[in-house]
Order: C-alpha cells, then structure tokens, then sequence
C-alpha cells in the first residue's frame, strides 16, 4: 500500500521537540511510525466500508492521522475525530496533539473523559460507527465494551457499530477484549487486529 506520510511526519516531529511524548512521535529519521498509522486507518476505513457505514467517528483521535488518511482518500462515509478535554493523564500529549491539528487544519470535537462518570460529546451528530485504536482505557481494561455502548448512547444510532483496533501482540497474548462475547474479529493479520463489538 502505497501511502506517502511526509507531511503528518513533518508537522508532528515539529511540534514533538521540547514536549514530553511517547518517542515514536520524534520519527525524525524514518516514516515507520506514521505510515504504520496511515496503513492501519486506511485497514480500518475498509472494514467501515464493508460495514456499510455512514458516519464514522474516531474517537481519540491523537494527532489526527485518521483525517490525514480520509483527506488522502475519501471514502463513501462522513468522518469526524474527537478527544478528551480531561487533561489531567497526559498534559504534554494533549498539548501536542491539539497544536498538530491545528497546524494541519483539522477540527476536533471536544469530549469528556468517557471512564469518568459526566461523559459528554460536544456534537450534534449522530455516528453509526466509533473507531477506538489504541485507545488505552480500553486496552487495559478502565472500560468495558457494554460501558462505552451506554455513555455514548445519546450520540450513537441504534445500529452502531464500535471498531476496536490495536497490536496482534495483544490478541496473540489473547488480551481479554478480544475473547469476550459479542466481539467479532474483522481483520486479523500481523501486526494489527481489528474488532467490531
């Protein structure tokens, strides 16, 4: 798959100088880490598509890669990107990644702490698919897939499909998410696994 992620590189290596982030965010040298986002959207956003979805949110949508990929080709949905506002766990990443989209144009909808107990979505919109990749209260567990159906319920619509994506290193380990019922794998191939619930 051929995907040219120069320019997400670019402006995220920039603005990841003097901020305390994960290291894989100073990819100066190589486009390992970006082009492996870009590739693992551009997989998500297929099983979207053999979904049939119309209106898809990436929820944590970090430095907006997801937006980068849609804009690089659209697809037959309408796609918006959020975050949380709680800032409290990750100060310095949530600084960069509101100063990359920004750069870069994209806009995010603000969203509560979705483990907290007043979680809001400051949108109008309804979404018949929420993407989560990588997101790690779900990766360790902070929430349970019944949980996020529940709070997100005013925003969803009654035929939502939720995608969970992340590391075949997790599934190999058989992380817990992907064995519970009512989860079912829609691509399965080294190094990212994709689930709907």
């Amino acid at each position: 798959m051929n995907l040219d992620t120069t320019l997400i590189k670019e402006v995220a290596s920039h603005h990841a100088i003097g901020t305390n982030v994960h290291e894989q965010y100073y990819d100066v040298n190589r486009n390992t880490f970006y082009r492996g986002l870009g590739v693992s959207y551009s997989y998500i956003y297929d099983v979207c598509e053999k979904l049939n979805r119309k209106s898809v949110l990436d929820f944590g949508a970090g430095i907006g890669t997801s937006r980068f990929v849609y804009d690089t080709k659209p697809r037959t949905f309408d796609h918006s990107m959020c975050d949380m506002i709680d800032h409290s766990w990750r100060d310095d990443e949530n600084v960069f990644f509101d100063n990359v989209r920004t750069e870069l144009g994209y806009d995010c909808i603000s969203a509560g702490n979705l483990t907290g107990n007043d979680f809001t979505l400051d949108t109008d919109l309804k979404f018949d698919c929420v993407i989560f990749f990588r997101f790690p209260p779900l990766t360790n567990g902070a929430i349970d897939a019944s949980h996020i159906r529940k709070k997100m319920q005013p925003y969803i619509t009654d035929d939502c499909i939720f995608l969970y994506a992340n590391s075949h290193l997790y599934y190999e380990r058989n992380y817990p998410f992907f064995t519970q019922p009512g989860v079912t794998i829609e691509y399965e191939e080294t190094p990212l696994v994709i689930a709907s619930f």
